[in-house]
């Protein structure tokens, strides 16, 4: 008999094979060292695919404030955001999009995202 994580993984798996003609290319880069000038910089910590969705509405971040979003992308796996961190992805006219909420499902064993959704404003 499976447990529910393997469900969960099951299905992910799953998810992540059905949708792949959907999937974008997706860069996410974490703030680095603050270079002489006094500017952070970047280095690229991601580069896989998501889901993108063009959708927009409003979120609660990880302060509590209600934030905009213009579209959001689906991670299917392990990847670690925050919202500091900066996102490319493959549709976009190649700008760099910030980053306003991350949520997802996290495995409680293990504490790694099964599925990370990313809202860029």
């Amino acid at each position: 008999m499976s447990s529910f994580r393997d469900l969960i993984v099951n299905g992910v798996a799953l998810a992540n094979s059905l949708t792949q003609p959907l999937q974008v290319d997706v860069t996410i880069q974490s703030k680095g060292v603050v270079n002489p000038y006094g500017d952070p910089t970047y280095v690229t910590t991601y580069t896989g695919k998501g889901i993108l969705v063009r959708e927009s509405s409003l979120i609660r971040n990880s302060a509590g404030a209600e934030v905009k979003y213009k579209s959001r992308i689906s991670i299917l796996g392990s990847v670690q955001v925050t919202e500091d961190d900066l996102i490319n992805f493959t549709d976009s006219d190649t700008t760099t999009n910030r980053i306003v909420a991350v949520a997802g499902l996290v495995d409680p064993n293990t504490s790694k995202p099964y599925l990370t959704k990313v809202y860029i404003g």
